[in-house]
């Protein structure tokens, strides 16, 4: 009886001793992630400034700002156009068409 209550007393002490070791551990990790966002975030929040000040120079959009002078919105003034140009060319697939001797390609009916 007493080796029962001995290993259950051992089980019940590696538990805790378990329980505590990765508490830390996961709470040391979770604070560095959460420097390491804080971090990124401002990095990005810069970024976001610098262009939305680089299209309001450009006359683009025009920015609302509060008493502070932060950012609070954000009005396009037309519209952007863009340009695209599109090429494409036909080859054809000399395996699935018969070529004659002329070297004229014609279709193969696939019936």
């Amino acid at each position: 009886m007493d080796s029962v209550i001995t290993d259950m007393a051992i089980l019940i002490i590696g538990l805790a001793i378990g329980g505590l070791i990765t508490h830390r551990v996961s709470k040391r990790y979770y604070e560095k992630a959460a420097k390491e966002l804080k971090v990124e975030t401002e990095k990005t929040r810069k970024l976001i400034n610098i262009s939305l000040r680089a299209l309001e120079n450009a006359d683009i959009v025009e920015l609302t700002r509060d008493a502070a002078g932060k950012i609070t919105g954000i009005t396009q003034y037309g519209s952007i156009k863009e340009s695209v140009s599109l090429s494409a060319r036909a080859v054809p697939d000399v395996a699935k068409a018969g070529v004659s001797e002329d070297k004229t390609v014609h279709p193969k009916n696939e019936d």
